[in-house]
């Protein structure tokens, strides 16, 4: 007994401390500042998650949308933005706030992560396909 409780004092350490990426299936998720999809003045975040690979877009209704890819490293999203009109690239890190411990000691979906500041919205709309499609060719 006393073998495992050191084995598990220089185990827990050591998983705290590895580089891990949270698990996601491959689809395509919407969430929004609020809940309720498609508010004026509320910003949106399109993802299409493809083998780790974020392509997507962040965009308000009734304005422009900037394009993004970007992938998953440890507890945070690391995006790049393009802007539209000058090709700026923007650089942003939204956190993952389900995560407090190595993935392998959670239970969490496999198809939805919690953002920071976002919060998921089930139904996605023709626009939001259009947009993912539009920013998948814009490679």
């Amino acid at each position: 007994m006393l073998t495992s409780q050191i084995l598990s004092a220089f185990m827990v350490p050591l998983l705290l401390s590895m580089d891990y990426r949270v698990p996601i299936r491959d689809g395509i998720y919407l969430y929004g500042e609020v809940a309720k999809p498609y508010q004026i003045g509320k910003d949106y975040l399109i993802l299409k998650v493809k083998d780790s690979q974020i392509n997507g877009a962040v965009y308000r209704p009734g304005a422009e949308y900037y394009c993004l890819t970007g992938e998953i490293k440890g507890k945070e999203l690391e995006l790049s933005f393009v802007d539209p009109n000058n090709g700026q690239v923007f650089h942003q890190e939204i956190a993952i706030t389900n995560i407090d411990g190595p993935v392998a000691s959670k239970k969490l979906p496999l198809n939805r992560l919690t953002l920071d500041g976002f919060l998921p919205i089930e139904k996605i709309s023709e626009l939001d396909y259009e947009i993912i499609k539009s920013c998948s060719t814009q490679k």
